[in-house]
């Protein structure tokens, strides 16, 4: 009887721990700078090799073209002749498409995609419905 109670109140703790440890739910919220680029994830689902992200990446270059490191260089700040690249980086599974655009302007086209596709889908059903309403079946005398 006395194992089981220890048992129970173990099992309580461990389970009370569980809920109230983040673990590693915060590696996926950093920032990640490599190289001079920074890439922060929007939205990561799953983990590699099935694991769909959505990732904001941005780095800066300077007015002959080349890419500013800004880490470990304190000498050197951002001048307003500098200009920042945004783009997006969308992985799925172990494909990864960059689309040179703001992770915004990717969300709204999607979004639009999606409607239009819908309204499309929407309207063929409607026709088809319809179409076959007006047929009128051929009668034989």
């Amino acid at each position: 009887m006395r194992s089981l109670v220890q048992s129970a109140i173990l099992t309580t703790l461990i389970a009370f721990c569980e809920v109230g440890c983040i673990a590693q739910s915060n590696v996926y919220s950093l920032s990640v700078y490599a190289g001079g680029v920074s890439s922060s994830p929007i939205l990561v689902v799953g983990s590699y090799p099935r694991q769909f992200a959505i990732w904001r990446s941005s780095y800066w270059t300077d007015t002959n073209g080349y890419t500013i490191f800004l880490v470990g260089n304190p000498e050197r700040r951002i001048q307003p002749s500098d200009k920042q690249h945004v783009y997006t980086q969308v992985s799925v599974g172990s494909h990864s498409l960059s689309v040179p655009i703001p992770p915004i302007f990717l969300a709204v086209l999607v979004i639009l995609a999606v409607l239009v596709l819908g309204l499309l889908l929407i309207a063929l059903r409607y026709r088809s419905s319809a179409a076959g309403r007006l047929s009128v079946p051929s009668s034989r005398p």
